[in-house]
């Protein structure tokens, strides 16, 4: 998320950032989740963009996929998905899974366009492969960054 912020500032965009580190914003999970959707609501942001690593107790699971919500933008959201997970599908050559409409939080308690990406499975050793380093992180955000570019400013 830190790469992608800094990409992104660099077109010029402004950044609002729900946490800085891998913690909590509250000991209860739906406070914090709906504490995350306040953060982008209150700032009026244009977009917001939710990074997970997948996982599955079936280690064959892989791929990347971009859910969106279905009570908001769900036009403009699907489009944001699709062209996120077409850049990190083409440029890491991992697999394209469905994107979906998703019941999170984050994207039902948001006002703007919103999607939830998952940049692979860390259960699967071939994903986890392709995100295990700091260069393969770097690498997985500036894909998110250009799928994001591509649909913001179509470029």
């Amino acid at each position: 998320a830190n790469y992608l912020k800094s990409y992104l500032e660099g077109k010029g965009a402004r950044v609002i950032m729900t946490r800085t580190s891998d913690s909590e914003l509250s000991t209860t999970l739906s406070t914090d989740l709906s504490m995350r959707a306040d953060i982008a609501n209150n700032n009026n942001a244009d977009l917001f963009i939710s990074i997970h690593a997948n996982g599955s107790t079936d280690p064959n699971a892989n791929g990347v996929e971009t859910f969106y919500p279905g009570n908001h933008d769900t036009s403009l959201s699907l489009s944001l998905a699709n062209n996120i997970t077409s850049s990190l599908s083409t440029r890491h050559s991992m697999k394209p899974r469905a994107n979906l409409v998703g019941n999170f939080a984050v994207l039902n308690q948001t006002e703007m366009i919103a999607v939830l990406t998952e940049i692979g499975f860390m259960s699967n050793s071939t994903d986890y492969s392709k995100m295990d380093s700091e260069a393969d992180r770097q690498a997985l955000a500036y894909s998110i960054y250009l799928g994001i570019r591509k649909f913001w400013w179509g470029v």
